[in-house]
């Protein structure tokens, strides 16, 4: 074994469960073992994805911390920090543990590895990819102090700092960006690029065979805005009676439910299916004739990119990263949230316009092919980690 493959990046990744976050930690975990690093994953949790990770050449374990942005005020937050400031010596016995050489926190949630790294003088990359809550994020900053106290703890903590979106860098380290702050969004694993059959998709999914589509992809969590879906749905459904919404994410919990309270207040629950968590959501692109992402607030919009490369059109929230992603009318549509007439007009013209559906998709199709792809972002990420390494003679 050559030198190069003794090195190890610990690679934190704060959740285990399906969501954007491990997706794309895959997907930079995939591209450090085609480098030759050691990658070893921290959860932050036990969950599904820790075997998916292990599967995939990655060594896995588990350093129990909580997300320290969980609640904005004085108190909570006081609270919170400490407990992830004494998490941080277990971060500390694993690097030190595993002579890891570079630190790489792939969430704003996980301080106590920042703090640990620091301590270690390591090298760390801080991969930045959730909003706060002012701009409808999850992320609850301290009300005291909030904006300019993360920019400064994100400055001294990390090395390089890489969001996933402008509108993520601007609203957690404001309009002037450090000069080590790089903008890589994310990317859609080169198996969205394979056609699948759509008939075999929706027979896998239950779905029937000739009546039209409209997909949610992503979790069910109160930002995704399944609301205004449901409230368009109705004028969509006078139209076309026979079509479905297929709807993705976890059942169980008091959210899920009220989601499905919803699709009943608005009359549309008749017409949807909820389907849990997709193992391959290729087959859900593939089965879906129009994808509709009617998010109240989102970072990025991974599903966005995930459509684009499925040659699937999307209609989407004219919210946040998903505005960098999007140009209205050419790869994609924009609409405002809460607007459900423009919502529901452009879903029955899809539905109708075929040759507009299938001219958007070929347009979304290339866009994902040229700026979003796996191989793009992992050589950027590389060049970022190249340059951290450099800097402590790593």
């Amino acid at each position: 074994m050559n030198q190069k493959t003794t090195k190890e990046i610990a690679l934190v990744q704060y959740s285990s469960n399906y969501g954007g976050s491990t997706i794309s930690g895959l997907l930079i975990a995939k591209t450090l073992l085609a480098s030759n690093w050691r990658v070893h994953i921290i959860f932050g949790f036990h969950g599904p994805f820790e075997e998916i990770y292990r599967n995939e050449g990655c060594t896995t374990e588990v350093i129990a911390h909580r997300n320290w942005l969980r609640n904005g005020s004085f108190c909570h937050s006081s609270k919170n920090w400490a407990r992830e400031i004494l998490n941080c010596r277990f971060f500390i016995k694993t690097f030190n543990e595993r002579q890891t050489k570079l630190v790489y926190i792939n969430s704003l949630a996980s301080l106590s590895a920042a703090v640990a790294a620091k301590n270690c003088n390591l090298p760390v990359v801080w991969h930045l990819r959730e909003l706060s809550s002012d701009v409808g994020g999850e992320m609850h900053l301290p009300r005291f102090l909030g904006k300019r106290l993360m920019k400064h703890l994100l400055g001294y903590f990390s090395d390089q700092l890489i969001c996933i979106s402008h509108v993520v860098a601007t609203n957690l380290l404001g309009n002037h960006l450090p000069d080590n702050t790089f903008i890589i969004p994310n990317a859609v694993d080169d198996s969205y690029f394979v056609m699948e059959d759509k008939n075999k998709a929706r027979k896998q999914l239950a779905l029937p065979a000739h009546v039209p589509v409209i997909g949610i992809p992503g979790t069910l969590r109160p930002l995704k805005g399944h609301d205004f879906l449901f409230r368009s749905a109705k004028k969509v459904l006078e139209r076309h009676p026979s079509a479905v919404i297929a709807i993705t994410g976890t059942r169980s919990g008091s959210y899920a439910e009220s989601v499905i309270q919803q699709a009943k207040s608005s009359g549309v629950a008749a017409n949807c299916k909820f389907l849990g968590n997709i193992p391959d959501m290729r087959n859900f692109y593939a089965a879906s004739d129009i994808i509709c992402v009617p998010s109240k607030s989102e970072s990025f919009g991974r599903t966005v990119i995930e459509a684009f490369a499925t040659n699937r059109p999307v209609v989407a929230s004219a919210v946040g990263g998903i505005m960098e992603t999007i140009k209205d009318g050419v790869n994609g549509f924009l609409v405002e949230y809460n607007d459900t007439e423009k919502l529901a007009g452009v879903l029955i013209e899809l539905i109708e316009n075929k040759t507009l559906a299938r001219k958007i998709s070929e347009v979304a199709r290339n866009c994902a092919a040229l700026e979003y792809t796996a191989d793009i972002c992992g050589n950027r990420i590389k060049d970022v980690i190249n340059e951290a390494t450099e800097q402590y003679g790593k």
